[in-house]
């Protein structure tokens, strides 16, 4: 490496702020949203919240019984997923920096968190890490590439 080059690294360096390294993670959180709502679909399939927890039950018996035929993995639990408006709707929203929540689009929305909680539209604290680091290794190796190492 020459002078030059060695300057121009440093240049590159300097041009790194926070609210470029902010920017980058939440473009990488987003475009991995996908992934992100699934894990909330697969684990109201199973009718549980972040914590392990069912997310509830049905009063009428009758209607836990239709339920558990048509969802077996919840076992008679609520599993959210009935006609399926509520997870097609499910967004991740970036707040800033490495903070982001998720939420559906669906007209029920609003009544589900009210009625259940919004912790039902969240990851575990495993998944955030995982989301986070995953998201931190992609703006690493951007970075790494702009700097031009």
């Amino acid at each position: 490496m020459d002078l030059n080059q060695a300057l121009q690294i440093q240049s590159r360096i300097k041009q790194i702020t926070v609210s470029k390294i902010q920017s980058l993670l939440r473009k990488e959180i987003l475009a991995n949203q996908k992934e992100i709502v699934e894990k909330v679909r697969d684990r109201w399939k199973k009718g549980v919240r972040p914590n392990g927890e069912i997310i509830g039950t049905y009063s009428l018996f009758s209607y836990e019984q239709e339920k558990r035929s048509r969802n077996p993995l919840a076992g008679g639990n609520v599993d959210l997923i009935d006609q399926g408006d509520l997870e097609k709707g499910l967004v991740v929203n970036a707040l800033g920096g490495s903070l982001f929540t998720i939420f559906s689009k669906d007209e029920k929305a609003q009544a589900i968190s009210q009625k259940y909680g919004l912790d039902v539209f969240g990851l575990t604290e495993e998944e955030k890490f995982q989301v986070l680091t995953e998201a931190g290794e992609r703006v690493n190796i951007k970075l790494f590439e702009f700097v031009g190492i």
